[in-house]
């Protein structure tokens, strides 16, 4: 099998910005806390994370809700889908210049750090 992790598959053409609406943020966290207990192991890629959860529907249902919601605010992120028979994975790249936000991301899923440490809070 070929390691695709080292190829990226985040959009450089797009500016890094978001546009998700204030509305929605809260449902968005909720998805995300969801995926977070869910979570059996976060591997690093030199392009972001792969997340690995339990094949249930719901964690399923859950992933590909994110990435589609969090593509459409933020076109620059690369998500792929991958249901395996002893987990789901959701791969998550991006450009060099969101190095920083993906080792928040990890600390937040790790249990390590604040969601709010995602948007700049303490």
């Amino acid at each position: 099998m070929t390691d695709t992790s080292q190829t990226p598959i985040y959009d450089p053409d797009q500016p890094i910005a978001c546009t998700i609406e204030a509305r929605d943020i809260a449902n968005h966290i909720d998805v995300l806390e969801r995926i977070r207990q869910e979570l059996t192991s976060i591997e690093r890629t030199p392009h972001g994370v792969i997340l690995r959860l339990p094949p249930t529907l719901a964690n399923i249902d859950d992933l590909r809700h994110f990435a589609t919601v969090e593509k459409q605010c933020c076109a620059f992120w690369g998500f792929e889908l991958d249901q395996q028979p002893d987990a789901v994975q959701l791969r998550w790249d991006g450009p060099p210049d969101t190095a920083t936000f993906m080792a928040e991301l990890v600390g937040y899923l790790e249990g390590r750090r604040p969601i709010g440490a995602l948007f700049g809070s303490p």
